[in-house]
């Protein structure tokens, strides 16, 4: 419960540096407060009698389940934060050296590491590309999100 409603304020405190709009924190916080409200209304349901056990059986596996869900959306919320639409919000273009250029694989498809420089700290990046004509030591354009140049991708 109190995970829950650390990672709600958490939210609240970096929407700023995320580019949350106002939907968008509400959104998470609501649902980080009603998972928290969950686990304490599951809590509430112990001690139980000792002929409940049925109930007991029910009540762990719709923790469980709670736990599961919130989980799955912590992934979410994560997976949201770094996706390419974040880089759109303030891209920045510069270029990027390959340092390493993976062959073709299982699924056909060959990855390319790249390196690029940005506020005198260096950051990395790999994709999935088709082109044959990627060589180690060629220069590449990248775009990445000025708050986060984690999420960054390379420009064909």
């Amino acid at each position: 419960m109190i995970v829950a409603l650390v990672i709600a304020v958490f939210v609240y405190l970096r929407a700023d540096q995320w580019a949350l709009s106002f939907m968008e924190q509400a959104l998470y916080i609501s649902f980080f407060i009603s998972f928290a409200l969950a686990f304490y209304l599951f809590s509430q349901v112990f001690p139980l009698p000792p002929r409940q056990n049925q109930k007991k059986q029910w009540f762990v596996a719709a923790n469980i389940i709670t736990a599961l869900i919130f989980l799955s959306f912590t992934l979410f919320f994560q997976q949201q934060l770094t996706s390419e639409d974040r880089i759109l919000l303030d891209p920045v273009i510069t270029t990027a050296r390959i340092y390493r250029v993976d062959p073709e694989g299982y699924r056909k498809h060959r990855k390319i590491y790249y390196t690029f420089d940005y506020l005198d700290q260096k950051h990395q990046g790999v994709q999935s590309e088709i082109h044959q004509s990627h060589r180690i030591g060629d220069t590449v354009q990248v775009v990445f999100s000025e708050r986060n140049p984690e999420a960054n991708k390379l420009i064909d």
